[in-house]
Protein backbone atom coordinates (compact mmCIF):
# COMPACT_ATOMS: atom_id res chain seq x y z
CA UNK A 1 0.00 0.00 0.00
CA UNK A 2 1.09 3.61 -0.67
CA UNK A 3 0.05 6.53 0.78
CA UNK A 4 0.17 9.89 -0.11
CA UNK A 5 -1.23 12.74 2.42
CA UNK A 6 -1.12 16.62 0.79
CA UNK A 7 0.76 18.48 3.08
CA UNK A 8 -1.21 21.86 2.86
CA UNK A 9 -3.51 20.27 5.04
CA UNK A 10 -6.92 19.58 2.90
CA UNK A 11 -6.64 16.40 4.71
CA UNK A 12 -6.84 15.17 1.00
CA UNK A 13 -4.55 12.24 -0.09
CA UNK A 14 -4.37 9.42 -2.52
CA UNK A 15 -3.59 5.69 -1.52
CA UNK A 16 -2.66 2.79 -4.10
CA UNK A 17 -2.98 -0.67 -2.95
CA UNK A 18 -2.15 -3.52 -5.14
CA UNK A 19 -3.60 -7.62 -4.11
CA UNK A 20 -0.97 -9.09 -6.65
CA UNK A 21 0.75 -11.00 -3.63
CA UNK A 22 3.93 -10.52 -0.81
CA UNK A 23 5.95 -12.87 -1.74
CA UNK A 24 9.71 -11.73 -2.42
CA UNK A 25 9.88 -13.29 -5.64
CA UNK A 26 6.88 -10.76 -7.09
CA UNK A 27 9.22 -8.15 -6.49
CA UNK A 28 11.54 -9.16 -9.25
CA UNK A 29 8.91 -9.81 -12.03
CA UNK A 30 9.20 -6.80 -14.52
CA UNK A 31 5.25 -6.07 -14.68
CA UNK A 32 5.23 -5.68 -10.84
CA UNK A 33 7.84 -3.61 -10.78
CA UNK A 34 6.21 -1.25 -13.12
CA UNK A 35 2.83 -1.42 -11.72
CA UNK A 36 3.88 -0.18 -8.31
CA UNK A 37 6.32 2.82 -10.19
CA UNK A 38 3.28 3.99 -11.57
CA UNK A 39 1.40 3.67 -8.28
CA UNK A 40 4.00 5.58 -6.76
CA UNK A 41 4.03 8.24 -9.27
CA UNK A 42 -0.29 8.72 -9.15
CA UNK A 43 -0.37 8.48 -5.47
CA UNK A 44 2.21 11.58 -5.90
CA UNK A 45 0.63 13.24 -8.34
CA UNK A 46 2.86 12.42 -10.85
CA UNK A 47 0.50 11.02 -13.32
Amino acid sequence: MIFFCDPTGTLEGRMFYSVQGDEMARYGEPIFRRLVHQGILWAVHRM
